[in-house]
């Protein structure tokens, strides 16, 4: 996945279903938590560029892709710029210095050579819910 200039990966399994974010599924809800509606269903709505201070290609979710992910049972929605592809990677710690960032797994080199950050979705999706409940 794409954000910006910068990639993320997030494992496969965990993925539900991907889609094009248009005007029909996506609600902005009380105190600035985002929903999108799948399947008559309201998920709530993560934007990667927010949670890692990237700066996004846009921040209209018309113009992004929808990323349904589940957790341990439950489902949450990700926006993105973009999906890259599938890849098999190998994960490889970043190190002291980023073990304190929530929601990174480690890091991996891209085909491009560039480093795609994993994500930790468990991590993510409830630093996320606590945020929001604040």
């Amino acid at each position: 996945m794409g954000v910006g200039g910068e990639r993320y990966i997030m494992p496969l399994l965990a993925v539900r279903e991907m889609f094009p974010a248009d005007c029909r599924n996506h609600l902005d809800v009380q105190q600035n938590a985002e929903m999108a509606l799948v399947r008559g269903t309201l998920l709530p709505v993560f934007r990667l560029y927010r949670r890692f201070g990237v700066k996004p290609r846009s921040t209209e979710p018309t113009e992004s892709v929808i990323v349904v992910a589940e957790v341990e049972g439950a489902c949450y929605c990700l926006l993105v710029d973009e999906l890259i592809g599938k890849q098999e990677v190998v994960i490889k710690s970043l190190g002291e210095t980023f073990s304190g960032v929530t929601g990174i797994a480690g890091g991996a080199i891209m085909g491009d050579g560039r480093v795609g950050l994993i994500l930790d979705l468990d991590r993510l999706f409830k630093d996320g819910e606590r945020e929001t409940a604040r």
